[in-house]
């Protein structure tokens, strides 16, 4: 477990960190089938929703769907794209980080950073 500075008087743990494709920008987030014990369980259902704040403290509520295939993760269908496109300018070869707070006395709280590659400057 990789424990990560606390952050507004919490302590988080890093839950997975990933360098954003194409298919990630443009459609859904897929996160990695051995992480996804670290998110709300979906029970019967298979959709889930929950908060992640960023490192702005605005929060985002990203709805989830498990994959057919076993082990294969979940994947993050819909708040997502706002996230990404209209409010972060996210590109591919950005990189995010999901963080999970470590309180055990209520439920889970999430939190997304956002570390964006090297871009040139563009003068004019």
């Amino acid at each position: 477990m990789i424990v990560v500075k606390p952050f507004r008087g919490s302590t988080y743990m890093a839950i997975f960190t990933k360098t954003l494709s194409s298919s990630d920008i443009e459609w859904r987030l897929k996160i990695p089938g051995d992480c996804a014990a670290e998110f709300p369980p979906f029970h019967r259902d298979q959709h889930i929703e929950f908060n992640v704040k960023d490192e702005s403290g605005h929060q985002w509520t990203f709805r989830c769907a498990r994959q057919s295939a076993p082990n294969s993760g979940i994947v993050i269908i819909s708040g997502w794209h706002e996230f990404v496109a209209k409010r972060k300018n996210l590109e591919v070869g950005d990189t995010i980080h999901f963080q999970k707070e470590l309180d055990h006395s209520t439920r889970a709280h999430y939190r997304i950073r956002v570390t964006k590659k090297n871009r040139p400057n563009i003068s004019e």
